[in-house]
């Protein structure tokens, strides 16, 4: 196993946060969807609730529940404090400060880890990660991938980042990547490189304003999809 817990900061999304960050509608939620290091978010807990199709894969899935949400609880200070000293430079109209940011990441992890210890939970919670995926040729409709790529481009190689997309357009028919900034808040260096590369390999590729937003620029997802791909 290559990833060490405390190297990662597990940070927990709900359902809502999804829809919006991906610009998931009432039909795509009805599709067969694969979340791509997906942490400790609810959103697989929530949609299968609502009777959704919905695989998550992260390598943290190798550790007990318990502790992954130990290390978000540690982890998520950093994180905190980075928001506190200059609030005014965030958009807090979905998250009306950093308090309640707080706490709806925590109940969020909280659901997670609720459902990650029921014994139905294992074919829905896969243990992988980019740029190989655990799961079969053309298994789903659409992969979303929240906070890695593009958000660690420090520490990912832009070739890492061709290679995990082509990995997830083999496994779905369709993928969106949110946000196009990296853990800096600063628009990720690969994103033309990423556009021309899957342009010219006859993909269709639309960066599209999404309806979630921290600060200026963070509220773009990536679509990458197969020609022909009905909507």
């Amino acid at each position: 196993m290559h990833t060490q817990l405390e190297q990662v900061v597990p940070l927990g999304h709900s359902l809502g946060q999804y829809q919006r960050m991906f610009k998931l509608t009432e039909d795509d939620l009805n599709k067969k969807l694969l979340g791509v290091a997906d942490g400790p978010s609810s959103f697989n807990a929530e949609l299968t609730a609502a009777g959704g199709q919905v695989t998550s894969i992260d390598p943290i899935y190798a550790y007990t529940g318990e502790e992954i949400e130990s290390q978000f609880q540690s982890s998520f200070d950093p994180v905190r404090q980075r928001l506190t000293p200059n609030p005014q430079d965030w958009d807090w109209s979905f998250q009306p400060a950093p308090g309640l940011m707080q706490t709806r990441r925590t109940c969020a992890t909280r659901s997670f880890v609720d459902d990650f210890k029921l014994p139905s939970s294992t074919d829905r919670y896969k243990v992988g990660e980019l740029p190989q995926l655990p799961v079969n040729t053309a298994q789903f409709d659409i992969a979303v991938c929240s906070h890695f790529l593009f958000f660690y481009s420090d520490q990912l190689s832009f070739q890492f980042h061709i290679d995990a997309i082509n990995e997830m357009l083999r496994v779905a028919r369709e993928v969106r990547i949110f946000p196009l900034t990296t853990l800096m808040l600063n628009v990720s260096p690969y994103i033309e490189g990423v556009l021309l590369n899957f342009i010219t390999e006859g993909y269709e590729v639309l960066i599209e304003e999404s309806d979630y937003t921290l600060v200026d620029g963070y509220n773009r997802v990536m679509t990458i999809r197969h020609k022909g791909f009905a909507n």
